[in-house]
């Protein structure tokens, strides 16, 4: 959940061979946008991205394996809302309660 660029693309390619996961983004989480392509990081495995603010369980998008597919949450321009980082799947991350477990 809200995954930044981990690595360039020798390792994005070398984990997504070695690990059979997904990583998914909410919106306009700008967390995953970071650090920038322009250092070299790319993200790694697929992407399921919920396109729109608050869908919570709702409509995702499962994303090509490239980990940048444009036609998902890199694709977009990023509104610097640190909420859409706290909050997944309808719950704020943020506000976590072991005695609600």
């Amino acid at each position: 959940f809200g995954q930044p660029r981990g690595g360039n693309a020798a390792y994005a390619s070398w984990a997504s061979e070695k690990f059979d996961l997904y990583r998914v983004v909410h919106h306009d989480d700008p967390v995953p946008h970071l650090p920038p392509p322009a250092l070299g990081f790319v993200q790694m495995n697929t992407e399921v991205w919920y396109a729109e603010s608050g869908t919570g369980l709702g409509s995702y998008e499962v994303c090509d394996g490239s980990g940048e597919d444009q036609q998902c949450s890199a694709g977009t321009l990023v509104s610097g809302d640190f909420t859409d980082h706290t909050t997944y799947l309808d719950h704020d991350i943020c506000q976590c309660d072991p005695s609600g477990f």
